[in-house]
């Protein structure tokens, strides 16, 4: 009996470091995700950039 109920409290305890566990990658999951939020807007802009920036090269390359 004692065996069964130190097993249980084992598993127990490895239940509760994985939910430990599991919680900070939530919080970090969710605090990623924020940061990406608040990027898309400086990416979108960057991106139009690039394609300004692309455009601009081909019509300097059509004139040499």
């Amino acid at each position: 009996m004692v065996r069964q109920r130190d097993y249980q409290l084992g598993l127990y305890n490895e239940f509760e470091k994985l939910n430990k566990k599991l919680d900070s990658l939530l919080k970090e999951n969710k605090e990623q995700s924020l940061i990406i939020y608040e990027l898309k807007p400086e990416i979108k802009k960057n991106e139009e950039e690039s394609k300004k920036d692309k455009e601009l090269i081909k019509k300097i390359n059509r004139r040499k």
